[in-house]
Formats: C-alpha cells, structure tokens, sequence
C-alpha cells in the first residue's frame, strides 16, 4: 500500500478550501446565475408579445447569465444562456418584420399583385 504523506494531504485539503473560498466570494455570481433562468423564461414569452422587451430582457438574462458562470450553480447559467439566446434570435425576427411592416406597409412574405 501506498502510504500519503502528510504535506500531500495538507496541499490537497488546502486546494479544496481554496477553491470553496473562490466560490464563496463570489456570491453576487450566484444570484446572476439564480436570475438568469427567469429572465430566459419571461424574455421567451415577451419574444412573441413584445419583441422590444423580449430583446432586453434576453440581453439582461446574457449579461447575468455570462457572470453566473463563475459561480457554484453554473448549470443554472448555462440553461439560462441557452433560453436568452433563443428568445433573442426570436425576438429579434419579430421586431425586424414589424420595422419592415410599419416602414412599408405590407408584410415581407405578402405577394406583390402589381407584378405580371
């Protein structure tokens, strides 16, 4: 049997707390990973209704996502980065159309009729 000698036991608890204290003084990470889920979700929903709001709170929910990141609920971040990057792009689409609809009254996929 392989005996561990004491200085090696003590480097590995001392990296182990270390990186507990890592996480630990990074609490506000937690509540930015905490808060990035819910903001994926609302800014998915707005993404159909409001578009304008669902582009901010999508961008809101990536700015706390990419700081949640650093923090112990990583997964949260990550779950949430996904949902905001989905509502974005959809958001996004839907605003776009409506700026093309209001600058030219019509849809973008409505036929021309003037055409032969």
């Amino acid at each position: 049997m392989e005996t561990i000698k004491p200085d090696s036991a003590r480097n590995a608890r001392d990296e182990v707390l270390e990186r507990e204290v890592r996480y630990q003084k990074n609490g506000g990470a937690t509540a930015g990973a905490t808060l990035t889920l819910p903001l994926g979700i609302i800014s998915f929903v707005a993404a159909f209704l409001f578009p304008l709001a669902g582009i901010l709170l999508a961008l809101l929910g990536l700015g706390f996502g990419v700081w949640g990141l650093n923090s112990r609920r990583r997964g949260w971040a990550v779950v949430g980065l996904l949902i905001c990057c989905l509502s974005l792009a959809i958001a996004t689409y839907y605003e776009v159309v409506e700026v093309y609809i209001s600058w030219y009254g019509v849809a973008p996929w409505a036929s021309n009729s003037s055409l032969p």
